[in-house]
């Protein structure tokens, strides 16, 4: 998280320094991305960066954050039950600009250990809270198997996430509409039938992966 300075600026002071920040992660190789580059895009000397983040990296974590939240705020005023829905993977973008959402993207390239500090350090503790208190939900309904563990499958939902990011990097899946395709063949088919009563009456549901899809991650091939 930025440090306590940075959090005490105005929102709108906040949004414009990471709104700043973005095009350079989306213009250059994660790698490539220097401190001198972002002191020239946010018209900052050293001292005040360094007063408000340890690194290129905290920032660039922070701002993925923020957009994960903002997005998640807007389908909780869209929908109330969003939070329960966490077998629902969403294809609508709305509210995120086009710089957010091409921001985002460079995500599944960044270095393997950013990605990991961002999903263990971050996101997965927010993303365990969400699925656990869908599925108490769900056993409350009776919809849950009854020797399912909730803190077992709440943390392999949140750190699945992670691992997916991987299978796509190992197995070039650059392709977003392809993405998305196997999240919804894993989260609404594969993942909910093996905890939820009932949920293989629901398969249509699910986006299952075709043949010509298969053969090309068994082979390995770029898609």
């Amino acid at each position: 998280m930025p440090k306590k300075a940075f959090l005490n600026l105005p929102p709108e002071t906040q949004a414009e320094i990471l709104e700043k920040a973005m095009p350079l992660y989306v213009d250059h190789p994660y790698e490539t991305v220097t401190l001198q580059m972002l002191l020239d895009a946010l018209s900052l000397h050293p001292t005040v960066f360094y007063r408000y983040f340890t690194d290129k990296d905290e920032l660039y974590i922070y701002a993925n954050l923020v957009l994960l939240e903002k997005y998640t705020a807007y389908r909780r005023r869209q929908n109330p039950e969003y939070d329960l829905n966490v077998f629902v993977v969403y294809e609508d973008t709305e509210p995120l600009t086009e710089l957010e959402l091409a921001f985002l993207k460079t995500f599944t390239k960044v270095p393997q250990d950013i990605l990991l500090r961002s999903y263990w350090d971050v996101f997965k503790p927010g993303l365990f809270h969400r699925y656990k208190q869908a599925l108490r939900r769900y056993r409350a309904e009776g919809k849950l198997y009854a020797d399912i563990d909730d803190d077992l499958i709440s943390y392999m939902y949140a750190t699945t996430m992670f691992n997916m990011l991987l299978f796509f990097r190992e197995f070039n899946i650059d392709d977003p509409a392809l993405q998305m395709q196997l999240k919804k063949s894993f989260y609404t088919g594969f993942f909910r039938r093996g905890i939820i009563r009932g949920a293989e009456d629901c398969v249509s549901e699910a986006s299952p992966v075709s043949d010509s899809i298969e053969e090309d991650l068994s082979s390995g091939t770029s898609l």
